[in-house]
């Protein structure tokens, strides 16, 4: 720990607890497009995956003038650290995993998409399921076969919960952060969240919870600008400031979130 950092201690941990604007939570997202044939998705959605803040990621670097607060990106942004996965905003289809209701509501808006065009897709993931070689004349001849129906959703939700799981593993494995996050790392990984600066005794609090847009060095002072709050040390430890409650952080790491998953023999 730098002397500049040990002697303003009380001072960082205060900041922590006051002007710090993030929940314990982040999240990425993550978009898949789930394809029962070589031409159009049947089905599309964002995906949510949250990830947990621990205390060890964070650390606290000098910067000439200024005090980062940093959170440490290769901790952070893991398969292992994940926490939930969410289809959009909607907390009612939630998971820990590809599973429950979140699962549920995948295959369905998959099956949605089976429509009388789509018999030829059905019979093709029969044969690829190894479930029958009955080609069905109709979808009404197919859904009024229960164990043909039941097989065949049981093969389908297995094949679309490991497939999308399995990009999930690959999203983390190759996590490319966006041009704007890289710019502004220290030491190769640390990104900073908060800024405090020792000279001026200004502390730079971010607006928005997509830090993409925050421009947390500028040296413009002018609350408000660069997507920043700037306030005096003097005014946080009196409680002048319109920090009223935390946000959650929100990654948007565009580059290779944008997973293609045929299924049932659909791209062969």
């Amino acid at each position: 720990m730098g002397n500049l950092i040990r002697d303003n201690k009380n001072i960082l941990n205060f900041l922590v607890k006051k002007a710090y604007p993030y929940e314990d939570e982040m999240y990425v997202e993550i978009y898949y497009h789930y394809y029962t044939s070589n031409n159009i998705s049947s089905y599309r959605e964002a995906v949510r995956v949250y990830l947990n803040t621990t205390h060890d990621m964070f650390t606290w670097v000098d910067n000439k003038n200024n005090l980062l607060y940093c959170i440490d990106m290769n901790k952070l942004v893991r398969y292992n650290n994940m926490s939930m996965i969410m289809i959009g905003d909607n907390r009612e289809l939630i998971d820990s995993s590809f599973n429950g209701k979140l699962l549920e509501y995948i295959i369905g808006r998959i099956y949605k998409s089976f429509q009388s065009d789509t018999l030829p897709i059905i019979n093709r993931m029969l044969k690829y399921y190894d479930i029958t070689d009955t080609e069905y004349r109709t979808l009404f001849d197919f859904s009024n076969d229960i164990d043909v129906y039941n097989i065949l959703h049981s093969k389908l939700t297995e094949e679309v919960m490991d497939k999308s799981d399995e990009c999930l593993r690959d999203f983390f494995d190759s996590v490319k952060l966006p041009k704007t996050i890289r710019d502004n790392l220290i030491h190769g990984s640390l990104l900073p969240v908060l800024r405090y600066n020792i000279k001026t005794q200004n502390v730079y609090i971010p607006m928005r919870k997509n830090i993409e847009s925050v421009k947390l060095m500028s040296n413009n002072t002018l609350s408000g600008k660069d997507e920043r709050y700037v306030y005096s040390l003097d005014d946080i430890m009196k409680g002048n400031t319109a920090i009223r409650s935390r946000k959650k952080l929100t990654l948007l790491i565009r580059s290779n979130n944008y997973f293609d998953i045929p299924l049932g023999g659909a791209f062969g």
